[in-house]
């Protein structure tokens, strides 16, 4: 959704460039390099504006873990559950914007079976 809006956004800063220097061009016919220079530096304002994304979208591909996402929180609160004796992997990423995944692999306590569910619970 992100990108489709500054792919709007984009399109307005660019028509915007076309319309000064068109504006520009009318009144002053001999500066036609005016339309090079708008064009060029309204790419550059579209380039930094999208870079924010780009980066996103670099972190969702590598699956790094989430800015907003408190790792040590979670692993502290995996850890005192009653049972868990370790964590031996844990890894949290991101799906897309938003919408984040781990997966964690516990070293639990033997249970007895009718156990198990209320332990399955409390994780």
């Amino acid at each position: 959704m992100r990108a489709a809006i500054l792919n709007m956004m984009g399109d307005v800063v660019q028509s915007i460039g076309v319309l000064i220097a068109s504006i520009i061009l009318k009144f002053k016919p001999e500066w036609k390099v005016i339309d090079p220079i708008i064009a060029y530096t309204f790419s550059a304002i579209v380039i930094i504006a999208t870079l924010g994304l780009f980066k996103d979208c670099i972190h969702i591909i590598m699956e790094t873990t989430p800015d907003d996402v408190d790792t040590e929180k979670i692993i502290s609160d995996l850890k005192g559950i009653d049972g868990v004796k370790s964590i031996n992997d844990f890894h949290c990423w991101s799906l897309a914007d938003g919408k984040n995944m781990a997966v964690v692999q516990l070293k639990i306590q033997k249970y007895k079976a009718h156990e198990a569910q209320e332990y399955r619970k409390d994780i």
